[in-house]
């Protein structure tokens, strides 16, 4: 399965012909791996925690259900001061 999107249904240029995990070998990255079923996901899991990195994992999953976004609550000042505040006390 290619990637055809991001997370937010935002359109990935060049689908079909690029590759995240190529892109951050090219960079340097120590490892990068591509998964595309929980199978070889999982048993890959356990390497990948103990690769040196940087890593770069690229899950491609199916998109779930749509759902309602509300871009005020995202954009929201109170929200932000809330949200600066309670990482504050960290």
């Amino acid at each position: 399965m290619a990637p055809t999107e991001t997370n937010g249904s935002v359109s990935i240029p060049g689908v079909g012909r690029l590759s995240f995990a190529g892109m951050a070998r090219e960079a340097g990255y120590s490892r990068a791996y591509e998964f595309d079923n929980l199978e070889d996901r999982d048993r890959g899991l356990e390497q990948i925690l103990h690769d040196e990195g940087p890593v770069l994992v690229d899950l491609k999953v199916e998109p779930g259900e749509r759902y309602p976004e509300d871009f005020r609550r995202l954009y929201s000042v109170k929200l932000r001061d809330a949200f600066r505040q309670a990482l504050s006390k960290r």
